[in-house]
């Protein structure tokens, strides 16, 4: 039984030495009746696209994380903008002001 192929990295290798081998032997194969050149060239194909959407994949998971990292911080802005007003109206009204208590109540 031939070995399992566990990882992407597996797969990409296992595709391109069999297409490499293949191409070695095509006059073999050619003179028993399977030209391979048409399949090599397709299967060459197909691990070139994958290998271009697995880098797309890679670029947009680096832009997911920095947009996920730049929604955090300007939540966290907000969140240090809205509480700074609160305390400015308790400036205004004092503690014990029941706009003041509502804001202050939100939180909860």
């Amino acid at each position: 039984m031939g070995t399992q192929l566990t990882s992407k990295a597996d797969f990409r290798k296992f595709i391109g030495l069999a297409a490499d081998l293949t191409e070695l032997n095509t006059e073999m194969l050619t003179e028993k009746g399977f030209t391979p050149t048409e399949t090599i060239t397709k299967i060459r194909a197909e691990l070139t696209e994958a290998d271009a959407s697995e880098a797309a994949k890679v670029e947009a998971h680096k832009v997911a994380e920095v947009a996920t990292d730049k929604a955090s911080d300007d939540l966290e802005k907000a969140y240090k903008s809205t509480s700074l007003m609160i305390k400015i109206i308790e400036g205004y009204l004092g503690s014990d002001h029941p706009l003041v208590k509502e804001l202050k109540a939100l939180r909860n």
